[in-house]
């Protein structure tokens, strides 16, 4: 069973974890009465739940309840938080700061959305290495772009 998460999953990376995971789930799942039953626990429960599975972290969680539950949450993962400390709207650079950062402007009902443009931009735009800035929306607003400029007419 093991084995055949894996031939499904091998092109993600780390599968042999990610595999783990999966069945870890699997069992927690079915210990609880499936499906069903975690639908039916609030998001603050499903979260521990969730979480209390062995390599579910809380941004993977968020991801869930997010669908699941409608959750009032806004994962952050590593495009959203380099798009944020590039546009310097935050002052740290820790999950909850940039994830309520995100929640006071985007409604509710959009999360989803937005979290899936957002990783989207920083896998096309805003790039970890060679960012394509000349070509982003946000360059005028962006302190990462601003100081990058600045740099270069050095």
């Amino acid at each position: 069973r093991r084995d055949d998460i894996i031939k499904c999953i091998r092109p993600s990376g780390m599968y042999k974890g990610k595999a783990e995971t999966i069945v870890r789930a699997a069992r927690a799942f079915s210990e609880i009465g499936g499906e069903d039953a975690f639908l039916r626990m609030s998001p603050k429960r499903a979260k521990s739940f969730l979480t209390g599975i062995k390599g579910i972290g809380v941004k993977t969680a968020e991801v869930v309840l997010m669908i699941t539950h409608r959750a009032d949450v806004f994962p952050v993962d590593t495009h959203i938080r380099r798009i944020t400390l590039r546009l310097g709207v935050v002052r740290k650079a820790n999950y909850e700061e940039i994830s309520n950062f995100w929640k006071s402007i985007i409604p509710k009902d959009l999360y989803y959305i937005y979290h899936k443009k957002l990783i989207e931009f920083g896998r096309s735009i805003c790039k970890a290495r060679r960012p394509s800035c000349g070509n982003c929306c946000l360059k005028e607003i962006c302190m990462y772009y601003k100081n990058k400029k600045y740099n270069e007419n050095k």
